[in-house]
């Protein structure tokens, strides 16, 4: 008998034959999983191409600078629009807010801002942070914003006590519309900086917890209301908005990643 006989006997020129010849059902399966349908060979395609065409062009070239390079272009934004109140737009009780009170405020802040940019702009090739610390982070930039509201710093200036009344909805929404606007530089620099490789349960609503950070430091350099009322709908909102946004935006990407 020849080799090449014997070894198609044993099975050993398929190696699927003996398994076939052991499970009839497994060798249907087998034979059904064998074609794959043009329609899904079509649909590879069009993602291997289109996922081609996002690593080229400036924005693939930014997403792959190193993560501190990233990190530092994203906190400068955030200087940016702080230093822009401090020179161009004060709050009008500047002078009559407690020094202390309003460093340490700002402190918080980018504290928080700090903390929630490590998360999201942590390398994948390094050990993994703690599940815990994403959610931790989100809560806390949730937290000072609405702490904030709540700190009964001082009434000692006219500018200080307005915000409630008749005027209390057009000047919430004044100061809404503009902590957005405030936000829109990192939001837009983390999106473009975003290397999209490994996307977390996390990673949009922490995203929104910096622009919403950063819409919070500004507001309160810019804005000279003490009302807790005015700060809640005002200011804290922004965070609660974009943070209620991304979230819901993650929760349809990850739904459609599933089907």
């Amino acid at each position: 008998m020849k080799r090449s006989d014997s070894e198609s006997r044993l099975g050993l020129n398929d190696p699927d034959a003996s398994l076939r010849a052991e499970d009839p059902g497994l060798a249907s399966l087998l034979d059904s999983s064998s074609e794959v349908p043009r329609a899904s060979l079509d649909a590879m395609h069009r993602d291997l191409a289109h996922s081609l065409a996002r690593e080229s062009g400036p924005r693939a070239w930014l997403s792959s600078r190193p993560t501190w390079l990233r990190g530092l272009c994203v906190g400068l934004a955030g200087l940016v629009v702080i230093l822009w109140q401090f020179f161009f737009s004060l709050r009008a009780d500047f002078n009559a807010y407690p020094g202390s009170a309003l460093w340490l405020a700002l402190f918080s802040f980018g504290t928080a801002f700090v903390l929630a940019l490590t998360v999201v702009l942590w390398p994948v090739q390094r050990p993994a942070l703690p599940e815990w610390l994403a959610p931790a982070a989100l809560a806390l930039s949730l937290a000072l914003p609405i702490a904030c509201c709540f700190s009964k710093v001082h009434t000692g200036h006219p500018a200080s006590l307005v915000g409630e009344g008749e005027n209390f909805l057009r000047l919430a929404a004044n100061c809404f519309a503009y902590g957005l606007v405030m936000a829109a530089p990192a939001l837009a620099l983390l999106y473009v900086l975003d290397r999209r490789s490994n996307p977390r349960r996390w990673s949009l609503p922490m995203v929104a917890s910096i622009g919403g950070l950063t819409a919070n430091s500004a507001l309160f350099i810019h804005c000279s209301s003490t009302r807790p009322v005015h700060l809640f709908f005002g200011h804290a909102s922004v965070s609660i908005a974009l943070a209620l946004a991304y979230a819901l935006v993650a929760a349809v990407a990850f739904s459609a990643c599933r089907q």
